[in-house]
Formats: C-alpha cells, sequence, structure tokens
C-alpha cells in the first residue's frame, strides 16, 4: 500500500464530516430548565414591590370549567371565589389574611392564610378551614417538599422572563404565581394577573 493512500482518506474522511456536522441536530439549552432538565425559576422583577401583587390573579384547572380566582387587596386581605362547573361546586371565601415571605435564596412564598387548595382532590379543596393540610407538597423553585401548609396555601411567586408554557401568552407585571404541587410531576398550575 503506498504511503499517499492514507493522506487521501484522512482528507476525505475530514471533508465528509464537515459536510454532516451541520445536518446533525443541534442541542438546545432552554433557559426554563438548567443542566439536568429541572425548573428554574426566574426571579421576579428587580422592581418588585408587594403592591404588585395587588389584583385579580386566575388560575384555571381544566379548559374552562374550573376557574379559582384570587383578589388581593392592598390591605393584606383577599378573598377566593373557586368555581367548579364540572362538579357543580362553588365556594367564596371571606377575607383572609395574605403576606409575602423572602425566602434565603430569593424565592419568593406568597402565603394565603384560609385558601382552599383546589389543584389536588375535592376532599382537600372542601376542608374545613381551607389550607393544604398535612399532605406534603413539592415547591417547584427550591425543589424542596413542604411538609405541612396546615391552614393556609403557599404559592411561589417567580419572574415570567423566559417563561414559556402552552396557552399562556402573557403576563402582566411579569409576574407568575405558581402553586405547589404534590409531587414535582404533577400538572402545573399558574395564576396570571389578570387585565
Amino acid at each position: 500500500m503506498k504511503r499517499v493512500g492514507i493522506p487521501i482518506a484522512i482528507v476525505l474522511l475530514v471533508s465528509l464530516s464537515c459536510v454532516c456536522i451541520p445536518l446533525l441536530p443541534q442541542p438546545v439549552s432552554e433557559p426554563e430548565t438548567d443542566q439536568n432538565g429541572d425548573w428554574r425559576c426566574s426571579p421576579v422583577p428587580d422592581a418588585f414591590q408587594e403592591s404588585d401583587l395587588v389584583g385579580t390573579w386566575q388560575a384555571r384547572y381544566f379548559p374552562r370549567a374550573v376557574t379559582d380566582t384570587l383578589t388581593l387587596r392592598e390591605d393584606g386581605a383577599y378573598r377566593q371565589v373557586y368555581k367548579d362547573d364540572l362538579a357543580n361546586y362553588y365556594y367564596t371565601s371571606p377575607w383572609n389574611r395574605w403576606y409575602v415571605e423572602q425566602r434565603p435564596t430569593g424565592t419568593l412564598y406568597l402565603h394565603l392564610e384560609g385558601m382552599r387548595y383546589c389543584l389536588g382532590t375535592d376532599e382537600i379543596c372542601r376542608r374545613d378551614g381551607g389550607g393544604g393540610g398535612t399532605h406534603p407538597y413539592h415547591d417547584p423553585c427550591e425543589r424542596i417538599t413542604i411538609r405541612n401548609m396546615g391552614n393556609e396555601v403557599i404559592l411561589v411567586a417567580q419572574g415570567s422572563e423566559g417563561f414559556r408554557y402552552p396557552g399562556i401568552e402573557s403576563v402582566p407585571q411579569g409576574i407568575l404565581l405558581w402553586h405547589m404541587k404534590f409531587n414535582p410531576e404533577g400538572t402545573d398550575s399558574f395564576f396570571i394577573l389578570q387585565e
């Protein structure tokens, strides 16, 4: 075998690989996930103030049949109006207390005393006194488990930068309120400020 054949084979191999490489799918790095594919929440906007939470927020659990509406007032009171047309169940809370907790990680928790957790089962949603009870809940931002919400529901306030989710086209104020859920693989649900 002649020595001339080896360099030609290498040149052909390198040429073919250069032609093929751009045709291969390129990995895409989504801003809302980390290198493990886990959700990484965006912080609320830098100019965030608690008053940005004042207003009417709504979540839809099933297409247009179930709505959960929270009206937050500036005086620290809120009201929940839950409508489930499928089960013919409707609930309006009295005015209860809400407050914000700044976590060491930068995550913001919105505490809603007496809120009914209606993302899960009817039993929890209809629980006297409201709250999530002693069931463990997954925090999607810190990726920790909250062992006991007791007589309140905790929502995670997060920014909408880089946020993409089916059915959510716009996010007023750049803030979402995210329901904690029974397990990390459970259904996502967000409260969106209504304009």
